[in-house]
């Protein structure tokens, strides 16, 4: 796997788990949330036009959104 893709797909479990600790906060901070996720969605996208130049196939969950 190349180590662009892997890199990616590390940085997107990284902002996931900054997600999550985020949601289970007791104040949440609604806008660091919205950009986490802004974020997360960017890496995917990447990830998956990335993985769709190497033709590797990937799980549905890595799919564009739009």
């Amino acid at each position: 796997m190349n180590k662009l893709l892997k890199s990616l797909i590390f940085k997107s479990s990284l902002i996931q788990k900054n997600i999550d600790e985020e949601y289970s906060a007791k104040h949440k901070n609604w806008i660091r949330l919205i950009r986490l996720k802004k974020l997360r969605l960017k890496i995917k996208d990447k990830i998956y036009t990335l993985a769709k130049r190497l033709s590797y196939k990937f799980p549905d969950q890595y799919k564009s959104s739009t």
